[in-house]
């Protein structure tokens, strides 16, 4: 799982309607955490959003790259 900072990080430019439909989390919520910086979200957001990012955005290389 990733950190609450790492999150952020890798939030801060994307468009943030589409991850609240893609997890189910408000706008409220994901705004709040991302650009204010002031919330405390809870576990459960983060293992949401973390998890989002590692599945539809993984860091790591891509299954393209693996099969070559």
């Amino acid at each position: 799982m990733l950190t609450a900072d790492e999150i952020k990080r890798k939030l801060s430019d994307r468009n943030l309607m589409e991850i609240c439909r893609r997890t189910g989390l408000s706008y409220n919520v994901v705004f709040h955490f991302v650009k204010d910086g002031g919330t405390n979200p809870s576990y459960k957001t983060l293992e949401i959003l973390s998890d989002y990012l590692e599945r539809d955005h993984p860091t790591g290389p891509t299954e393209k790259s693996e099969e070559e």
